[in-house]
């Protein structure tokens, strides 16, 4: 009996690992056609430092590293979400206009320094420590807690 609950915990360790998030590092060339447009578009002038895609039970997921501190996160199609520019302001065009618009207006001296979206919202952090949240119409929601 000893011996099956033995087995049994090897097994179960052995799945678990199997199943795991993996990482694996990849080249630029190696990210979506859509995700390598994307950086391209926002980050030409920014040299890439490291590149991953991370690999889970049913999906897969990219992560860009600039020289310049700024993370940007894919899904599996490649479509962004999440850029992080923790010491600098996401580049224009990747906030939608209406939600520039409505940070401009009532956050003028703030600058985005990271966005985040998913099926449900996009989530924004301003570099004055204000983090604002708002439907997937551009609509505000409130503030972030």
């Amino acid at each position: 009996m000893k011996r099956f609950f033995l087995s049994l915990t090897c097994l179960i360790l052995v799945s678990t690992a199997a199943f795991a998030g993996k990482d694996k590092a990849i080249t630029v060339d190696q990210l979506p056609q859509t995700a390598r447009q994307f950086i391209k578009e926002y980050f030409a002038a920014i040299e890439v430092s490291y590149a991953k895609m991370e690999s889970e039970v049913f999906d897969k997921s990219y992560e860009v590293i600039l020289v310049n501190g700024c993370k940007v996160e894919f899904d599996k199609k490649g479509e962004w979400t999440d850029v992080d520019c923790k010491y600098s302001e996401v580049p224009a065009g990747i906030v939608p206009q209406k939600i520039q618009e409505f940070i401009t207006k009532n956050q003028p001296s703030a600058k985005v320094i990271e966005i985040d979206r998913d099926s449900r919202d996009y989530e924004l952090k301003l570099d004055n420590r204000v983090e604002l949240k708002f439907d997937l119409k551009e609509n505000f929601m409130g503030y972030d807690d």
